[in-house]
């Protein structure tokens, strides 16, 4: 049961402003005993940790208030999970800093003890409770607690608007970010459906403002990105799992550029369709990086309906060659699928079951990856040398001199009696494939450069 934090925090002297209920409030910051604290890390800047922690843990209530899960939260937030390994430098930092110099900046608590902003920090000082032989120096954490009257928005408010600007952008990873502005359009499009803020307001407006740095076209964007990112957790049979997007959050900033040009020049939707899970493909395999991405948009012949000049690249026949080299989209999704499944940690150990002498095993034989990886990028790298010669005599010639030292160094990897044995029945199959495309090729690019 939560206790009454005024009666077992200390007021101090400093004073922090927050917006509370429409009105400007200074807030007296407490010093508050740790164990009356827990990590509130649902909507916040570690939302996927959560996330994470609900897929490890399928089927069990995970109430952060228990010893039990601020031990495995905290363990997340320092960097000793293997998701998050990536924070563990910052934190030893962060609890070099505070050994040092005590906590500077001071959290922001809710009533119950759930800490909305200050979580690592919280984490930190939990360290240094348990190992620092002045224990009673770390116990207590100094954050505002806020009011009765604190609304959601108020909230919301204090997250996005702390956490989202310049201030401690380490803190927020990219699809963190993104959730947390998704947070702020409904919470706003429930308000104006109820009266609550004035009808002429839009959600984006809304958001924008509360958002330090942000512009409307910044949030509208960022609401775009978290969609394709939803179609793409779908397409992959991983709906909302957010912690595996990471830092390819912006490649999903290009593709999303890519997408909507795709339909705003009112593209075929299967062609739409293709191209998505092409992107998918792409992303998820790490075929393409963001900057390689761009070379799609640039081939769509940029966005129509985007002011500013317009792509001089634009190569249609190109970007249907990449496409054409993928199978349909639902196969692509398929061969997804199983990629994920196969890296998926198990979450229950399997009998092991032991085929009786000189019987065949009835478990199936793994099924081959309907998408051929070295196709594909033998194929993303033609795609850029084509568009790299678009609309460019000099990058032409750069092309040709390329093709010819290609094709030497492949004659010279063939002479070799180890490269020809080494070969796989279908690496040699693409080879004479390739050789073949090729062959057909030569007669209609000499044709091209008489005409």
């Amino acid at each position: 049961m939560a206790v009454n934090l005024y009666k077992v925090a200390s007021a101090t002297a400093r004073i922090e402003r927050h917006w509370i209920a429409g009105k400007k409030r200074d807030l007296e910051v407490h010093q508050i005993p740790l164990e009356h604290l827990y990590f509130n890390i649902e909507n916040g800047r570690y939302a996927d940790r959560m996330i994470r922690l609900r897929q490890e843990n399928p089927g069990v209530a995970i109430d952060a208030r228990e010893d039990k899960w601020k031990e495995k939260i905290e363990q997340m937030l320092a960097g000793e999970h293997q998701d998050t390994s990536r924070d563990k430098a910052a934190f030893d930092k962060l609890i070099e800093d505070i050994e040092a110099r005590d906590q500077l900046r001071p959290g922001v608590v809710l009533q119950d003890g759930g800490v909305l902003d200050g979580n690592r920090r919280l984490a930190a000082l939990r360290r240094l409770w348990k190992k620092s032989k002045n224990a009673s120096k770390f116990r207590l954490f100094e954050a505002v607690i806020l009011p009765d009257e604190t609304t959601e928005e108020d909230r919301w408010r204090i997250e996005a608007g702390l956490q989202l600007g310049m201030n401690e952008r380490w803190d927020y990873s990219p699809v963190n970010e993104l959730l947390k502005v998704r947070q702020g359009l409904r919470m706003y499009e429930q308000m104006i459906k109820h009266k609550q803020v004035p009808a002429h307001m839009s959600p984006v407006k809304l958001v924008a403002q509360a958002i330090y740095g942000k512009t409307e076209a910044d949030v509208q964007e960022m609401d775009s990105r978290l969609r394709l990112i939803d179609e793409y957790l779908d397409f992959i049979d991983q709906s909302e799992a957010y912690d595996q997007i990471g830092q390819v959050s912006e490649d999903f900033l290009e593709a999303t550029k890519i997408v909507r040009a795709a339909e705003n020049h009112q593209l075929d939707p299967k062609f739409v369709a293709k191209l998505k899970a092409v992107l998918f493909y792409q992303i998820d395999q790490e075929v393409m990086d963001n900057y390689d991405l761009r070379i799609i948009y640039h081939a769509l012949g940029g966005d129509p309906k985007k002011k500013g000049p317009k792509s001089r690249r634009a190569n249609m026949p190109a970007l249907e060659v990449l496409l054409n080299t993928y199978p349909d989209p639902r196969t692509i999704r398929e061969d997804l699928k199983a990629a994920h499944q196969k890296s998926a940690p198990p979450t229950k150990k399997a009998a092991v079951k032991i085929s009786a002498p000189g019987k065949p095993s009835s478990k199936p034989a793994p099924k081959m990856p309907a998408v051929d990886r070295s196709k594909a990028e033998a194929a993303t790298e033609g795609f850029k040398r084509q568009m790299e010669a678009t609309g460019n005599q000099h990058s032409m010639r750069k092309l040709a001199e390329r093709t010819r030292g290609d094709f030497k160094a492949l004659d010279a990897e063939l002479q070799k009696p180890a490269t020809r044995k080494s070969l796989s029945p279908d690496d040699r199959a693409l080879v004479l494939e390739v050789l073949d495309e090729v062959q057909k090729a030569i007669p209609a690019c000499r044709k091209h450069l008489k005409a």
